[in-house]
């Protein structure tokens, strides 16, 4: 960055250009990460801790701004994508569709914040259940292991600080609401899960194989751990695409699995001691 000008220094941050890579995993990257992830927990920790005793409509009343957070990021990100093709010479607005459009498996926290804060019912509890599935998942998958933002995004641009937050706010939303009791996963509820996953599923995939783009990591790994599926797949593209949805499925599965398992020797620890 060092004589870099102030309109050049604008120009990397938004992205327009890239004069300075960065390394997936280096020492920069390992600091800040680590930083983010000490902070989500605590916060996340600390605050669902706090909040154990207040009624439903004051915790919902804290995890709306976050969802605001969220979406703010991601309509700024999707509108710069436009303006920056554009810019390039490319059609801006099929870029984002091809591209960009909230519709990978850590995008469904978009749409759960907003049946959190907003819906009531089943609705609100299949928000609240997504929230707890995967902010985990999304927060691992996008502040560690994204390489295809991190090995080539400096940490200072607007890329690299956007997939921060967009994947650790819904880490520690996770965490808040497991301790602050505002949910809990039930296996007689999962059916609605699997149902919301697979309507998402099939719009990516769709997309994915009519105007060639990678929604959900169907069509390629991108540089996510999906690599595992590409390798056991080599090269055959629907297999790989079968791998994937079978690995999502097989982790909501287990997920609610072991949460029920847990919440079950909690109960029983819980009951042999008041006896």
């Amino acid at each position: 960055m060092s004589g870099m000008s102030f309109f050049d220094f604008i120009k990397n941050f938004f992205c327009f250009k890239n004069d300075f890579g960065g390394n997936y995993l280096d020492t920069t990257h390992i600091i800040l990460a680590s930083i983010v992830s000490l902070i989500t927990i605590f916060l996340g920790v600390f605050f669902g801790i706090r909040h154990r005793d207040r009624d439903e409509r004051a915790k919902t009343k804290f995890i709306l701004p976050f969802a605001i957070t969220m979406w703010s990021f991601h309509l700024v990100r999707m509108v710069m994508i436009v303006v920056r093709t554009y810019a390039s010479g490319g059609n801006g607005w099929f870029q984002l569709l091809q591209c960009d459009l909230p519709l990978f498996l850590c995008d469904i926290q978009y749409f759960a914040l907003v049946a959190i804060c907003f819906a009531k019912g089943r609705l609100k509890k299949a928000g609240l259940d997504f929230c707890l599935c995967l902010g985990i998942l999304s927060f691992a998958m996008g502040v560690w292991l994204n390489a295809g933002t991190y090995s080539g995004t400096a940490w200072w641009t607007s890329s690299y600080i956007y997939e921060m937050v967009v994947h650790a706010i819904p880490g520690g939303l996770s965490l808040y609401i497991a301790f602050s009791k505002s949910g809990s996963l039930k296996l007689k509820d999962i059916w609605v899960t699997f149902l919301i996953l697979l309507v998402f599923e099939a719009i990516a995939l769709t997309l994915d194989y009519t105007i060639d783009s990678n929604y959900m990591f169907f069509k390629s790994d991108a540089g996510t751990p999906f690599s595992i599926f590409a390798n056991w797949a080599k090269g055959n593209t629907p297999l790989y695409s079968f791998f994937v949805w079978c690995g999502m499925t097989v982790y909501v599965a287990l997920y609610y699995s072991i949460w029920e398992l847990v919440a079950f020797i909690v109960g029983k620890i819980k009951q042999s001691k008041r006896a």
